[in-house]
């Protein structure tokens, strides 16, 4: 489609709203790179960042029912707080991992420091 032809925004969200395809093919073109930096601030792996371009997009997409666009912009503005949820939860969520992983680390590290205290005489004689 030739620059000058091209769709607004809330002219590709009615089409896929109809089942078009196509036109969410074409909001995912437009927006990709703007939500890749959205991302890009938060992260620094593409990985991570390629992972919020996908979430972003798939919850855009389930979300459309909610969006009711009133100018150019404003489709733009909704997929960049989606983009920016989306970093936030997935940041939420590596902040958990460790936390579970050190918890458990730290338990079986008090566990083994009480073993050793167990098996030293010399801990025993301190305790005379």
């Amino acid at each position: 489609m030739h620059p000058a032809e091209q769709q607004t925004d809330d002219a590709l969200v009615a089409a896929i709203a109809a089942g078009d395809e196509v036109a969410f093919e074409q909001l995912f073109e437009r927006y990709r790179r703007h939500v890749a930096r959205v991302a890009s601030r938060f992260f620094a792996q593409r990985e991570q960042m390629e992972e919020i371009i996908q979430d972003s997009f798939t919850k855009a997409y389930f979300a459309l029912g909610t969006y009711h666009g009133t100018h150019a912009a404003s489709f733009k503005a909704w997929l960049t707080q989606i983009a920016v949820n989306s970093c936030y939860d997935q940041l939420r969520r590596t902040r958990r991992r460790p936390e579970q992983a050190l918890d458990s680390s730290d338990n079986e590290s008090h566990q083994f420091a009480i073993q050793l205290r167990a098996m030293d005489p010399a801990s025993d004689v301190e305790r005379i």
